[in-house]
């Protein structure tokens, strides 16, 4: 149950974590979901319908089975330790859960996010600079590397002027005259996509 402090009831919380503005974040493990517990000690559902599954969406239709362990990244996204679902998990601040690592098979294989493999996810830190830490049920500790991000630039620049993918700086001289015209800056990492229009003349 949601409630306030005591009023509410809870089924095997056991990973907690902290927001900026002091609100606690649990993994509530049976009742599969994300609780929330603010200041005021009202305790809220942001994440998880209560039945076992693995669906991604909205926050309050998507699904999770045993989540144990959550931690914010430097984004303000909740990473969720999804144990029985093999999987890392994200919360957007927009109340939209995504599945970032894992293919859901129970293993043990490295590799890119969504092609490497766990056994059981069970605790969760994030370090400053954005490295994900997991501890497993085979007695492991798992590394997702924070990659950089790649960027790309629509319609393309006119001649003389210069995009850099790795971190979307814009140089150079244009060689002709160019009449105003928007383009669309777009970056993309593990965590998401995102764009930015300009307009350059």
């Amino acid at each position: 149950n949601d409630g306030i402090g005591t009023n509410s009831s809870f089924n095997f919380p056991q990973g907690i974590t902290i927001d900026l503005n002091d609100n606690l974040y649990i993994a509530d493990v049976y009742n599969n979901k994300i609780r929330k517990i603010n200041p005021s000690a009202t305790v809220s559902t942001i994440a998880g319908t209560g039945l076992a599954g693995k669906k991604d969406g909205i926050a309050g239709a998507a699904t999770f089975d045993g989540p144990t362990d959550v931690s914010f990244d430097n984004y303000g996204n909740l990473i969720v330790a999804d144990m029985n679902n093999n999987n890392i998990r994200k919360i957007s601040p927009l109340g939209i859960v995504s599945t970032i690592a894992g293919t859901g098979a129970q293993g043990t294989n490295d590799g890119t996010a969504t092609d490497a493999s766990f056994y059981g996810p069970a605790a969760i830190i994030i370090n400053t600079i954005g490295e994900i830490f997991i501890t497993t049920r085979n007695n492991t500790v798992r590394k997702i590397i924070n990659k950089n991000g790649t960027y790309s630039i629509n319609p393309s620049l006119p001649e003389g002027l210069i995009f850099n993918p790795n971190n979307g700086e814009i140089s150079g001289t244009a060689k002709a005259i160019m009449p105003k015209t928007e383009f669309t800056v777009s970056a993309t990492n593990e965590y998401g996509y995102a764009s930015y229009k300009l307009t350059i003349q």
